[in-house]
This record gives structure tokens, sequence and C-alpha cells, in this order.
């Protein structure tokens, strides 16, 4: 096991000292009334020392400090903070902040403190670290604060964790925390020993009284020996009264209605490029859970979700994240997310890619999924803006996907679209099954006129008039005479059976009527605004 060094916390500094500056002046002389006119000239280092400690005292007991005789560091401190008092040292006085068990130690046992202000009035737990077996460690006094207390002085142990480990040995330092020991560290058992001696007992490295939420899940991860690494900035308040903090490795955030939520590593980063609490994901609702194949982890956050896999983070926001939970995650038919949601179009909508395919969403459509051919062809055509079919809608199946303004239909292995009111007529009369039949080409356009050709019917949609079904054997005579770009211009309705049996397609311009008996083709003019109500039985 690797050795605790005995080697005495140096409190004098290694840059040698400098001039102050009026500011530094006050400070020490402030820190000197307040009872350490005993240490060195003043150094960098120490100056910062003293100012961390008197801001402390002014933060956690202001009053106390200026009505009691008693030094900032003692205030800070608490009770029996001196060598000779009898009591160890707080770990992270030692450990350079970690409040965690040093190498060559191992959690041997707890005592509670009933109603401590470091806990805002829950209980405390301290937990001894003892030297390991087969570790050394030379008995001294703590230095450099003002938790002087002993270190690998006192043998002693209240023996309720890790009781696979025999005997009794020196405490090394203590670690405090104010979740339950045995949630803390599963090797711990429950029985409880309470000392409320110690309840002023602390150190300027743990919290103050009254410490934010995000203090007391910081302290009991282990401070600086936590997973998160020291703090790059101090705590700040988030929308809606909540508050979150960054440190080297990650974000812990807090908000009542969410709870306090630690966040590590490249999903920590992930979330403080979205803006953090006031972004677009807003705060998070969940810790981190590992994903089906053990490759991956999701945080769910108010206003959507982060995946992480194999270091990279992606976000999916809003509707698209609902739906994705929906199909199944990274579990389901689109697979793993490899690009976070993002606008697209006039920004009224967004996309969020995967391995097998991408969910499109939009105010008025929702979140759909669009897989395989249809989103190939789909993003072929432009997307939600430049194929002109808009966003995806409910109703598809392996033949049929809908959009806003259209539909993408699979014929024959080809992926064909409809678009406006072509594709919504072709729709109302069941689709494929209905009178039209299947779609035989991509919809066109000629001059001012859509059309759309499929196997009983071709379809024409001109400037202001709803779209037409011209069948055989008009059709041949409509497009002998130019179709809609020839004189007749687009048709004004169906074609249809006459009462004399002729077929018959009126037009903009005229009429063409076709002889059942010897195909002959008659063109009329005028008359040509009757509709087939007014000529068939």
């Amino acid at each position: 096991m690797p050795q605790v060094s005995a080697a005495p916390v140096r409190t004098t500094d290694a840059e040698g000292a400098h001039r102050p500056t009026l500011t530094e002046r006050t400070v020490d002389r402030i820190a000197r009334r307040a009872g350490r006119s005993d240490r060195p000239g003043l150094t960098r280092r120490s100056f910062l020392v003293r100012a961390a400690v008197i801001g402390s005292v002014l933060t956690v007991a202001p009053l106390r400090w200026l009505v009691h005789p008693t030094s900032a560091y003692d205030t800070v401190c608490g009770e029996g903070a001196s060598c000779g008092a009898g009591w160890t040292a707080f770990c992270c006085t030692i450990s350079q902040g970690a409040n965690t068990c040093p190498p060559g130690s191992f959690v041997a046992g707890w005592w509670k403190i009933d109603d401590s202000p470091f806990c805002n009035g829950n209980p405390r737990y301290i937990i001894d670290c003892n030297r390991s077996r087969g570790s050394s460690c030379n008995c001294r006094c703590a230095s450099g604060t003002c938790d002087q207390r002993r270190v690998c002085c006192n043998v002693f142990r209240y023996g309720q964790c890790n009781t696979q480990i025999p005997g009794v040995t020196e405490v090394v330092c203590r670690v405090v925390v104010c979740t339950t020991p045995w949630n803390w560290d599963p090797n711990c058992g429950r029985t409880v020993r309470t000392d409320n001696r110690t309840r002023t007992h602390n150190a300027p490295c743990l919290p103050g009284t009254n410490p934010s939420p995000i203090e007391v899940r910081y302290q009991d991860l282990g401070l600086t020996g936590s997973v998160l690494g020291a703090p790059v900035a101090a705590e700040r308040a988030g929308p809606r009264s909540g508050s979150w903090r960054r440190y080297e490795r990650g974000v812990i955030a807090h908000r009542s209605a969410s709870g306090t939520r630690v966040l590590r590593d490249s999903l920590a980063a992930e979330y403080v490029d979205t803006g953090g609490p006031g972004g677009s994901l807003g705060y998070p609702t969940s810790n981190h859970q590992r994903l089906g194949d053990g490759l991956g982890e999701r945080v769910r956050f108010e206003r959507g979700d982060i995946y992480v896999r194999l270091g990279d983070a992606v976000t999916l926001l809003g509707p698209s994240a609902v739906r994705y939970r929906e199909l199944g995650g990274p579990g389901g038919a689109l697979g793993r997310p490899t690009q976070g949601t993002r606008p697209v179009g006039d920004g009224r909508g967004s996309v969020t890619r995967f391995e097998n395919g991408a969910i499109y969403a939009s105010g008025r459509t929702g979140a759909r999924e669009l897989t395989g051919a249809f989103l190939d062809r789909y993003e072929t055509l432009g997307g939600p803006e430049g194929s002109g079919l808009g966003y995806p809608r409910t109703g598809g199946d392996a033949q049929h996907q809908p959009f806003e303004r259209g539909v993408l239909l699979l014929v024959a292995g080809h992926i064909r679209f409809l678009r406006g009111t072509i594709a919504q007529r072709y729709e109302r009369l069941g689709g494929a099954t209905g009178p039209w039949g299947a779609l035989r080409s991509d919809q066109s356009r000629v001059g001012d006129t859509e059309v759309a050709v499929f196997a009983e019917a071709t379809v024409y949609a001109g400037d202001g008039l709803r779209p037409s079904a011209i069948t055989e054997p008009v059709l041949s005579a409509y497009e002998t005479e130019g179709g809609p770009g020839g004189s007749l211009g687009p048709p004004t309705g169906d074609s249809f059976r006459t009462r004399s049996g002729h077929h018959r397609g009126d037009f903009r311009a005229g009429a063409l009527e076709v002889d059942p008996n010897d195909g002959s083709v008659r063109r009329l003019r005028g008359r040509a605004t009757r509709v087939p109500s007014e000529l068939t039985r």
C-alpha cells in the first residue's frame, strides 16, 4: 500500500517575501489582529490563506467573531482545533483539499453529530480513516491552517465499516459527510454512535455553516478528491431559483424541483456548451444512466437529453428527445445519436441524426422519424424547405410517408413524390387503392401547371384550379393538343362520360369530346364551364 508521508506541512512560502500591496497589508493586519501574529512575514501564498480564512469567518460567523475574543482561525475550525486538544485532523487539511481517505488508510468507522449547522440542521457524520496494515504513518500535528489537530496519533476504532479488516490502528484523518455512511460507502454498517462534542469542529477546506445543496453534494463526493476535481468557478445563480457550479471535470446543478445533480466529463462539457441551466436544456432531472450496451450514458434534462458514447456527447432537444425515447432510444430502430438537434430550414423546425435515420420536428407536426430510402430521397430533394414537402407527419407506413405539403411513395422500388393539392386529393381518394392507381413518376411542372402521372389517370393542378384527373381516351387527345402548355390550358375538372356516351374533358380555353365508337375527337369552344353533374345521368 502507498505510504502516508510523515513530513510536516510547511507554513512558510517557498516563493519568498515580496513587497505587499495596501490590500495585502490590510488583510495581514486583520489576520494578525485575529490571533495569528506569531506567523511568519506576509508572502503571496500566506496572503491568500489569510484572506480566505478572513472571508470564511465573515461569511460563516461574523457576529461571533466580532463579539467573542477568539481568532478568525478558531472561529472557522471550531473548538478543539489545536494538536493538544486530542482530536484527529480532517482529511482535507492534510490531503490538499480532498475529503477522502488518503492512500494507506481505509474507512474504519463513523459517528453522528445531531442537528449540525454544517449540514443545515441535519445529522453530520464523521468517518475515521484508519491506517492500513502494512502502511506507515508517524504521529504528528497537522499544520498550515487552523485545523492543527493530530495525524496518526489516536489509536481508536468504532468499527462499523470494513469489518472484514481486523484490528485497531491509528486514525490518519477524518472525512465529513452529510449522507448516511452506509449510503456513502456500502461497506459501512448502521450501528449508530453519537458524539455531539465535535459539533463545532470544522476546517477551512470544508463548507461552513448553512451550506448550499451544491456545497453539501461536492463535500460528500470528496471535494478535490472527487471525480469532479477542483472548482473552476464560483457557485452561480441560475434561472427559476436554481444554481450551478463548474469544476475541472464536471458540473453540479441544483433546483428544488429537479434535485441536485452531478454531471461528469464530456457530458458536463456538452452541458456547459449549451449554456447550462439558462440554455436550451434547462436543469438536469436525472443522474448519469448507463445504456444497455454498457458503452454509453444518458442524462435527462427539463427540455431534452444528452447521450454519451465512447466520450462523444450529443444533445437531443424537445419533442425529438421525447420521440427518441418512445422509439426505444439507442436500443431502438434508430440506433445511437450521431448529431444533436439542429435548426433547419427557416428555423421553425429541427433535425436530429442517428445511426439508422433522423428525426425531424416542428411546432405543427411534432417530431417524426425518417429512415432508409424515404430519408435519402427527402434530403436529396432538399429537406423541409427545398423539397416543398414541409415536415413529416404521422400516419406513414412502409410504402407511404405523409408530409405537411405532400407525400413520398414507394412504387416499384423507387421513391416518388407528390406535393400540394394533388397530394391532398390523392390521399382523400384512398391513395394507391383509389381510382387513380399507382404513381408512375415524380410530380412535375409544365408552365404554371403541376402534373402527376398515375396508372389510371394524369392529374393536373393549374393556378387557382382544383386538381383534375384526365383519363383515356381524353388524355391522349389532350396531349395531342399540347396538354397544359397548349392552347386549351389546364383542365377545369375531371374527364367524364356524357349522356350520349362520349368521353369529355373541360379545359380553361375549351373542351374535348371523344367518340368511343370511332375514336374521333371533337374540340368544343364555349360551354366549357359546365360540370359533369350537368351532363351525366
